[in-house]
């Protein structure tokens, strides 16, 4: 009897120990991106899962609750800005913006760190970063802010295109966002930025309900062409179907006379 007693007590203070784990704050911890060697302030106990450009992904088995309450208290110590019509924390020290930091519930819960080098709303930029850009970013906001926007098969600001392909045709460094709208009204944006004869395509559709990014992503292109009335930026001299059924060639946009 004294022993089972014992073991019930092992039992309890284990299950005891294990709540206080889960649930409990327990301070932070740093980790260093791969891209640009920004050192995050991040929860302790979570594990890294992956990096792209401005997002690192971690998981973790403790509560969203005490990994809220830790995160809440790392962006405590940073300066609270607002533009955009949005709050952002910056962590001056490190000369780094905190844009987005979200939990998903999950039997591990997945943790997303959006960040932005500089303080963003100090940046005199004539496009705001893409990973800033609101979720709910309209039509009409993208046509003011003067980006290249097609939707239904109507352009908005074609003539930024025009001379972002003139640019880039005659061998000047140029940079283009991209504004594209599903059928279902999804946004999706891509930045061009031509450079040292090299196109960077610098890629968000995580709006799109049917696209499986979760990331913005980036990738590195030679080239800029057109095929079938539609606009690719792909490597090497061909541009065909069997390239772009390979997934070779990333597809940018439909072309309407």
């Amino acid at each position: 009897m004294e022993i089972k007693s014992r073991y019930l007590i092992i039992i309890v203070v284990i299950a005891i120990f294990g709540i206080l784990f889960l649930e409990i704050p327990f301070g932070r911890t740093i980790y260093i991106t791969k891209e640009n060697n920004k050192v995050l302030e991040i929860p302790n106990f979570v594990k890294f899962k992956e990096e792209k450009p401005n997002v690192v992904k971690f998981t973790s088995i403790k509560s969203k609750v005490a990994l809220q309450k830790d995160i809440n208290k790392i962006l405590d110590k940073y300066q609270k800005i607002a533009c955009d019509n949005t709050t952002y924390y910056y962590n001056e020290e490190k000369d780094y913006t905190i844009s987005k930091y979200i939990i998903k519930k999950k039997w591990l819960n997945e943790i997303y760190i959006y960040y932005a080098e500089g303080n963003t709303c100090d940046i005199d930029t004539s496009m705001m970063k893409i990973e800033l850009i609101p979720d709910d970013y309209t039509v009409d906001e993208a046509v003011e802010a003067g980006y290249f926007v097609a939707k239904d098969g109507t352009y908005f600001n074609k003539e930024t295109y025009d001379t972002f392909s003139s640019d880039t045709n005659n061998g000047n460094d140029g940079v283009l966002r991209i504004v594209t709208f599903t059928q279902d009204g999804d946004m999706i944006i891509t930045d061009l930025h031509y450079e040292n004869k090299k196109f960077k395509v610098v890629r968000d559709a995580t709006r799109d309900r049917y696209s499986t990014d979760v990331f913005i992503n980036a990738y590195s292109y030679e080239k800029v062409g057109r095929y079938n009335n539609k606009l690719y930026a792909y490597n090497g001299d061909r541009l065909d179907e069997d390239i772009i059924n390979s997934n070779k060639a990333l597809y940018l946009f439909d072309i309407y006379e």
